[in-house]
């Protein structure tokens, strides 16, 4: 199965949009409509036509290009409104790749979001599900593939198979379960009158958000008292116990990996959590998950670092995994007053590192994919720290004056960057790096059809390969420095 494409999260995608409609040097300005917000229609357009162009000039294009270029036009027609022709890019990058679960995925979202267009998106899906299994696909692909089944049949009130195929996704994506899928569980398991089940599911959501998301709670106590399990016990007292088990599970899990849970005050007070790895040797690795995910991505990696001796830790962002609070319960609540804070973030996490970890900022790595590559950057900046870094399918926002400032007047301190090539945000993004100051310490490391961000790790071995000696080689250096 082909690697050249990675599932987009709808958080993710909210992300990668404001990226691809704002964030290159070829784009048109943004224009300011009366109301005084930005229009990007016209960024939008022309980008599309390029990408048009592009395509009818070159009819020989390899299929790999062919389908990247697809599915960056796929993301604009949606944005303009454009589904039909979507829905004939998706249509051209089965024909090169069939077989591919993500494509598929990302394909029958669009048919059930945008298109409202059920049996097909269940053709699809069930495809998805008999390929996966053939060429048996990574599990968090397949965890998703039967999410979306499982969503598509509660929305049309087959619950008893929603259930079977939400539980089957539960199980494939483990720690990595999202709220969704166990709110549409615990819901599905209510509207059949399994009130036991639907509260078992529910309190593992709740204490997962740590008692949070008030409205999970107040559904909760509309039917508890249905309950043979819970009735005797107020809401309060089930919603402590709840969370007061997932925090006890969390550690004793964490204990199990020889990590442990810390929270780190941000410049502003906000709470951020994170997995410290500790090694036995001095530096360490910071690592930075793309905007919209959690640091369990990265968590086997840290713990690989970890056994080379590299102090690691994982964490993150607020709005995200473990970083709530009663004013920010998911990354779905994000404001752009929150996004301005992310460097905050990633900055508090530097001085803790030094702080804690190590004497200097120098010993320090950081690890970064996605758009949190921009992050890391004005972290660094606003810190006396200069770390050296590592990017994984970097995605600048191209038009911030932040990020400008923040990479002229940066330090020249060790930068790898490892991206495909197929990535078109990543190899605009490295190229804006090296336009803006030239530096001596950089470094790249190319791959083909390998994904996205921590994808590329799994799609690509070496590549993790080449992460593990870099980290280590740049502790080292420093140190003999």
């Amino acid at each position: 199965m082909s690697g050249f494409t990675s599932f987009v999260p709808p958080r993710r995608l909210f992300y990668l949009m404001i990226i691809l409609c704002t964030s290159a040097a070829s784009y048109a300005v943004p224009q300011v409509n009366q109301r005084g917000f930005i229009d990007l229609s016209q960024a939008r357009l022309e980008e599309i036509e390029k990408l048009e162009a592009r395509l009818s000039a070159n009819l020989d294009m390899p299929a790999e290009r062919q389908a990247v270029l697809h599915q960056w036009l796929i993301e604009l027609y949606v944005s303009v409104g454009r589904l039909n022709d979507a829905m004939e890019s998706f249509e051209k990058i089965l024909s090169f790749y069939p077989y591919d679960v993500r494509i598929r995925n990302m394909y029958a979202e669009f048919l059930i979001d945008k298109l409202k267009d059920t049996q097909k998106a269940h053709e699809i899906l069930r495809d998805s599900i008999a390929y996966g299994r053939h060429t048996a696909a990574a599990s968090d692909l397949m965890g998703q593939t039967f999410f979306l089944l499982g969503t598509l049949q509660y929305s049309l009130k087959s619950y008893e198979r929603a259930i079977g195929n939400l539980e089957e996704a539960r199980l494939l994506l483990g720690e990595e379960v999202t709220s969704p899928v166990l709110r549409t569980l615990g819901r599905s398991y209510y509207l059949l009158g399994k009130y036991d089940d639907a509260a078992d599911v529910y309190l593992e959501l709740i204490g997962r958000e740590k008692g949070f998301n008030s409205e999970d709670i107040n559904f909760l106590e509309t039917f508890l008292i249905q309950t043979e399990k819970y009735r005797e016990k107020s809401i309060s007292e089930t919603v402590a116990i709840a969370v007061t088990s997932e925090n006890r599970r969390q550690r004793e899990r964490h204990e199990a990996l020889g990590a442990e849970i810390v929270s780190i005050v941000s410049q502003d007070g906000f709470p951020i959590e994170g997995t410290l790895y500790r090694g036995t040797g001095s530096g360490a690795a910071l690592f930075v998950p793309d905007l919209g995910h959690t640091r369990l991505s990265f968590d086997v990696y840290a713990q690989l670092v970890r056994i080379a001796g590299i102090n690691a830790l994982t964490i993150d962002l607020r709005g995200h995994g473990g970083s709530k609070n009663d004013s920010l319960r998911s990354s779905e609540d994000l404001a752009p007053s929150d996004l301005a804070r992310f460097p905050g973030d990633i900055a508090s996490a530097l001085h803790f590192m030094t702080n804690t970890l190590v004497s200097s900022g120098d010993e320090i790595v950081i690890v970064a994919e996605g758009s949190s590559c921009g992050v890391v950057e004005e972290a660094i900046y606003r810190t006396d720290i200069a770390p050296a870094v590592l990017y994984l399918s970097p995605s600048f926002d191209l038009n911030s004056r932040e990020l400008y400032n923040a990479i002229a007047f940066r330090r020249d301190r060790p930068i790898l960057f490892i991206y495909s090539a197929e990535d078109i945000v990543a190899a605009r993004s490295y190229r804006y790096f090296i336009d803006v100051k030239p530096f001596s310490h950089l470094e790249t490391y190319p791959l083909k059809n390998a994904g996205h961000g921590v994808e590329a790790l799994k799609m690509e071995p070496k590549a993790l390969t080449v992460i593990e000696k870099w980290i280590t080689e740049r502790v080292q250096l420093q140190l003999e420095e």
